[in-house]
């Protein structure tokens, strides 16, 4: 399967969130954003198929759904 830009920015954007989380941070507000972030990312993978939905039961839309644009926006891999 070839991989397509949304997937390699998603894909980023989980090291760039599984990396702001290993720093040690100045205040836990930080920590809990970088948290947030990581859930997201991992809650709503994309699910296999031709055109790929949402994982996450909760959504169901087609992926990337709005949650996961905005993650990767918040941590730097999508503008």
């Amino acid at each position: 399967m070839t991989e397509t830009a949304e997937q390699n920015r998603y894909q980023r954007a989980l090291e760039a969130s599984f990396a702001q989380l290993d720093r040690e941070q100045a205040t836990r507000g930080h920590t809990t954003f970088f948290e947030h972030n990581h859930r997201v990312l991992t809650e709503h993978a994309p699910a296999a198929g031709p055109t790929p939905q949402c994982s996450s039961t909760a959504c169901g839309k087609p992926w990337p759904c709005e949650d996961v644009t905005t993650a990767m926006t918040q941590v730097g891999v999508r503008s």
